[in-house]
């Protein structure tokens, strides 16, 4: 997946330099607006060669629920960030996000999906806390 940090998409290939972000069904119109006007343009181009281009569009902006969950998996795993986390204590930022973004997807996910890329993980990781808060949201 090319996504940078701050969840813009990387540039696609034969498009404007700037990142594109998808968020909603606007942010894809306009993209998809974008690469039509771009293949007005190019005067030699066959309808092949469209679908191909539109076919890369598609390639950059989409992307599974799985994809989506490995980051937060991986800070939910971290074992030194999350014994640090002490009783008491608020959870730090990217702990709260990464539980929040698990939240939301977690009821269109196969459980062998989630188990696939490794979110079982979290859990004895999580349990493991002393901080209540943290056991809570694993939970």
């Amino acid at each position: 997946m090319d996504q940078n940090n701050d969840g813009t998409r990387a540039p696609i290939p034969g498009t404007s330099s700037a990142p594109i972000r998808i968020r909603n069904l606007e942010d894809l119109i306009r993209a998809l607006d974008d690469h039509a006007a771009t293949a007005e343009d190019a005067p030699n181009s066959s309808d092949e060669e469209r679908g191909e281009d539109l076919a890369n569009v598609f390639k950059g902006i989409t992307f599974t629920e799985t994809e989506l969950l490995i980051d937060p998996i991986k800070v939910l795993t971290d074992v030194e960030k999350i014994k640090g986390i002490q009783l008491g204590d608020e959870l730090p930022d990217d702990v709260e996000a990464a539980f929040e973004l698990i939240l939301s997807y977690i009821d269109n996910l196969d459980a062998n999906d989630f188990f696939k890329i490794g979110g079982h993980a979290v859990f004895p990781v999580c349990f493991g806390s002393e901080n209540e808060e943290l056991r809570c949201r694993a939970s």
